[in-house]
């Protein structure tokens, strides 16, 4: 009599050579990409204190988990089936990954130097009494000049905002 071999749900293992896979569920263009941002994510990515008990998965499933929900907006039922895991254990993972990605990312400088801002800035978003990239996008939205385009011309009043708007990121 043959034993019956365990089911065994999805892995990101499975995508390493699917690029057209990894870009339908999780938004990537390819395997490598998806390491990448595990590895952005640094050591402590192996070492999360989960909130409701530790799961089965590997931790690269759990990113994997993650990312999936957040592109296909999949159900914790569907992810439990795909996986061969219980919707607690979805619920568990997303909600733990979603915090430490938060965390763990909030902690990355986006802004650049703010000589760099001022040179490449355009002339109608900078103000030189501003101290921080704030002050600036705020000054450069209070100006006369600003209120005057938003009163006399949508186009203008958007082109300048717009402009702001793109320069600095927000």
């Amino acid at each position: 009599m043959v034993e019956p071999v365990k089911a065994t749900g999805t892995t990101i293992s499975e995508f390493r050579n699917e690029p057209v896979a990894v870009q339908f569920y999780m938004g990537l263009e390819n395997y490598e990409l998806f390491c990448n941002i595990l590895a952005s994510l640094g050591p402590s990515a192996f070492e999360l204190n989960y909130l409701y008990g530790n799961p089965t998965l590997t931790v690269e499933d759990h990113l994997f988990i993650t990312l999936m929900k957040l592109r296909t907006y999949k159900t914790n039922f569907e992810l439990s089936l795909m996986f061969k895991i219980s919707e607690s254990e979805v619920y568990n993972v997303f909600i733990t990954w979603i915090k430490f990605m938060a965390l763990q990312w909030r902690e990355i400088n986006i802004w650049p130097e703010r000589e760099i801002v001022t040179f490449y800035a355009p002339s109608n978003c900078t103000h030189k009494g501003a101290h921080n990239l704030k002050e600036v996008v705020v000054s450069s939205l209070q100006t006369q000049e600003f209120h005057q385009h938003i009163c006399t011309g949508k186009e203008q009043s958007v082109g300048l905002f717009s402009c702001c708007v793109q320069y600095m990121g927000i």
